[in-house]
Order: C-alpha cells, then sequence, then structure tokens
C-alpha cells in the first residue's frame, strides 16, 4: 500500500502486470536468438551463412545486425540498476578477445575483410550478452531457447533429404537444409547434447525420443568428425553424471573409485600382452569403423599446405581475423591447386587456422579464453542444475571437433553463436552462485 496525494494505491497489483511485461520481454529476446539459430543453419534460399564464408553478403550482415538490434531493445526496457548486466573478470576476458581480432585489421593482408568480421563477431557477442548475460530475479531457460529451433531444423532436414534428395542428399552424406554435410553433422550433435540434458532433467521419454531423431540425422550426414567429438563429449557428460550421483552416497563412492581402478588395471593388462593396440592402433581401428583413413581424408596434407603460409607473415601476429580464407582468388587460391580436395574454405583445424589468422598470440588468448569459460562452467554448476551438463558437454565436444573443422570464433556459424551464449549464460550463472554463497 501506498499513498499519494490523499489517496490509497495498492502497489501489490501492480506487480502482476510489471511481471508479466518483463516475461515477455525475455520471451522475445529468446525468440530473437532462437531465430538467430534457425539462420546460421537454414541456407536453401542463402538466408544462413555457408561454412566457408565467415558471415556473407551485406543483406546477412543487415540480418545479423537487427536481430541484435532487437535484442538490445528488449534488454533497454527492463529495469537494469535491479537486474543489471553479468560483467565481472570473465567478460574482461573476452573483451580483449574482440579487441585484439579488431586490432588485427591494422596489419591484415585484407584490412577492410577483417574489419568486416571482426564488426560480425561484436555483433554476435552483442546479441548474446543481450540474451543471457542479464542478471534476473527469474531463472531463464536457457536451454528451451535451443530445443525447438534444433528440433525444427532437423526435422526439416529429414523431409528434404526424403522429399528434394537432389539438394538434400549429397555424394558425400545428407546435408538436409544446411549449406554442406559437415554443418548438418553439427546440428544433429548440438541436438544430441540438448535433448540428452532434456533427458538429465527428467522429461526422460521426451529427451531419449529427440535424441534418437538427432543421432539418426548424424549418421545419415556421414560426419566423422561430429561423432567422434560427440563420443568424446557424452563420455565426460556420464563421468560427470555418475561422480554426482555417487557423491550424494557415502557407499557408492569406494564402490565407483573400485570399479574404475580395476578396469584401469584390467585394461593395463590387456595392453601389455598385446590384445590392446597402440594409440596409432587405435586410431587406425577407429578410423576404420567410420570409414575413414588415419589422415582424416587427406587433412593432414591440408594443415601442411595451411602451416606453409605462415613462413610469409608474422607467427606471433598472424595475418589477421578471416584474412586467408576468402574465395578461389584470395591469398588461399593456391591451396585449390595443391591439395586435392581443391578450394575448401577453411584448414579444417580450428587451432591452425586461428594460429594463421591470428599467430601465437591469438593461441595464446584462445587458451585464456577457454580457461576461462571452463571455470566459468563450474562455478555456475550450484546455479545451473542439469544446464551444467550441457555446457560441459559442449565444451569437450567444441575442443575436440576444432581438431579436424574450424569452429571457433567463426563469426556467424551456428556453433560459434552457442559457443558465446553458452559463455555470456555461464558466466551470469557463475555472478549469480557467487553473490548466493554465504559470508
Amino acid at each position: 500500500m501506498d499513498c499519494c496525494a490523499g489517496r490509497i494505491v495498492n502497489t501489490s497489483s501492480l506487480r502482476i502486470p510489471l511481471a508479466l511485461e518483463s516475461a515477455r520481454i525475455i520471451e522475445w529476446r529468446g525468440r530473437l536468438y532462437a531465430l538467430a539459430i534457425f539462420l546460421a543453419v537454414f541456407a536453401i534460399v542463402s538466408l544462413g551463412a555457408s561454412q566457408a564464408d565467415g558471415g556473407g553478403s551485406l543483406g546477412r550482415q543487415l540480418q545479423w545486425l537487427l536481430l541484435t538490434g532487437g535484442a538490445i531493445w528488449h534488454l533497454l526496457q527492463t529495469d537494469r540498476l535491479k537486474e543489471p548486466l553479468a560483467l565481472g573478470w570473465a567478460i574482461w576476458v573476452g573483451a580483449l578477445v574482440l579487441l585484439y581480432i579488431a586490432i588485427s585489421a591494422s596489419w591484415s593482408v585484407v584490412p577492410g575483410t577483417t574489419f568486416k568480421r571482426a564488426m560480425l563477431l561484436w555483433i554476435i557477442v552483442a546479441m548474446c550478452m543481450a540474451c543471457f548475460g542479464q542478471q534476473r530475479r527469474e531463472p531463464v531457460d536457457f536451454l528451451h531457447w535451443h530445443y525447438w529451433p534444433v528440433g525444427i531444423l532437423l526435422v526439416s532436414s529429414l523431409l528434404v533429404a526424403l522429399a528434394w534428395p537432389a539438394y538434400g542428399v549429397t555424394g558425400i552424406g545428407w546435408r538436409g537444409v544446411a549449406s554442406h554435410k559437415n554443418e548438418l553433422g553439427q546440428l544433429a550433435t548440438l541436438g544430441v547434447l540438448i535433448y540428452a540434458t532434456l533427458a538429465i532433467s527428467g522429461k526422460l521419454r521426451l529427451g531419449l525420443g529427440l535424441m534418437l531423431l538427432a543421432m539418426l540425422v548424424l549418421v545419415k550426414s556421414q560426419s566423422s568428425s561430429c561423432t567422434m567429438a560427440l563420443a568424446a563429449a557424452l563420455a565426460v557428460g556420464g563421468i560427470g553424471l555418475l561422480l554426482a550421483l555417487a557423491s550424494r552416497s557415502a557407499t557408492s563412492q569406494p564402490l565407483l573409485l573400485g570399479c574404475g581402478l580395476f578396469t584401469l588395471a584390467v585394461l593395463f593388462g590387456l595392453y601389455v600382452i598385446g590384445l590392446i593396440p597402440d594409440l596409432q592402433g587405435m586410431i587406425d581401428f577407429v578410423f576404420g569403423l567410420l570409414g575413414k583413413s588415419s589422415t582424416l581424408t587427406g587433412r593432414t596434407e591440408l594443415w601442411a599446405l595451411v602451416l606453409e603460409n605462415m613462413q610469409f607473415q608474422n607467427p606471433w601476429l598472424g595475418g589477421g581475423y578471416g584474412g586467408f580464407w576468402n574465395g578461389p582468388d584470395s591469398i588461399a587460391g593456391y591451396i585449390g591447386y595443391r591439395f586435392g580436395g581443391g578450394y575448401v574454405g577453411q584448414a579444417h583445424n580450428g587451432y591452425i587456422d586461428l594460429y594463421n589468422d591470428l599467430g601465437w598470440t591469438g593461441i595464446g588468448l584462445l587458451v585464456l579464453f577457454l580457461l576461462t569459460w571452463l571455470q566459468r562452467i563450474f562455478a555456475a554448476r550450484r546455479t545451473a542444475g542439469s544446464e551444467f551438463y550441457f555446457h560441459l558437454m559442449f565444451f569437450v565436444f567444441m575442443a575436440v571437433l576444432d581438431i579436424t573443422e574450424s569452429a571457433y570464433w567463426r563469426t556467424t556459424q551456428m556453433l560459434n553463436i552457442v559457443l558465446i551464449a553458452s559463455f555470456v549464460r555461464c558466466n551470469t550463472l557463475a555472478v549469480a552462485a557467487a553473490r548466493k554463497k554465504p559470508s
């Protein structure tokens, strides 16, 4: 109750409309983010950015600017004094990365392209900050805004492959509504991780059913890179879940430890007597199961060609962000003549691509970024609930995938958008967890 000019005002009656208005704003920001995920993949009418173009035409750049502007506008409608942005040291690490990327235009071989792509990356970061960087009293369902766009894209890809195979099916695997079969594989893998987390959260049947759909699409895409990275991510997530369950029971802890030690002892014994192959033998075996060679389908030859380029630029600074892969007529065009697969648009190794673009300084910043992200994931564990397992598995997936694909800091690629969103979201949850910690 409040008294104003002799009148009695019931302020509690205003709380429900204000809460509904706040929820509506959050919902619109989530919808804009979900639309960004959809546009990053959907390529049938050239709405999304392809695997190689790093952002594409002016029209697509305006598309991302409008999405980000909408998210920021909705952010400005909220009470930022009561619900401020979660900043802190982790955000400054991200800002340092963005600053270095923008500055690299000053020594880039194509400064205009580097600056354009740097600004596009800044736009994506701004969108993710507007959507997931605000400290809120009511929880925001981060994974909800991934469930339905990923599901729609998976179902659409399945339908396109069946009804329009001339587009949706290629000689090396399904691509569905994406521009390349590897992009469809990345989408399917993201779906597996999201829906596995949904199953962990208690919606077992729905989560497992959608996981099966995502796994079917992954198999049809024939993306061995995604399959291997997914296996590593699920293994780490499964171990983390087992450890969490064991920590709740004092009797299960020694049992779990004993089983682990026994398994290691058996594996070591089998290795000693020669029943388990050495590392190279295991690599050959795994790739044989996936129908690939241990040269990673020619990727090792491609890596050598890209690394040769470093002799022409400063190894500490690189050639500028996004300054190498700019079409067959760019400085990367010679790879189309020397590599059997022609011009491919990326080194198929995120670490080599970043070294080529940003030098050892860029690699150092990537390591700092990844360590910060991992620390924020574990710092957010108390407030993240089952969402913690998604962020942990996605971290592992990205680290492994970038050995054979380039995904780190690739402007408007779907995985890069989710990467930045995960980083921002984990920082927000970590800040909230620190504030709830008893003094």
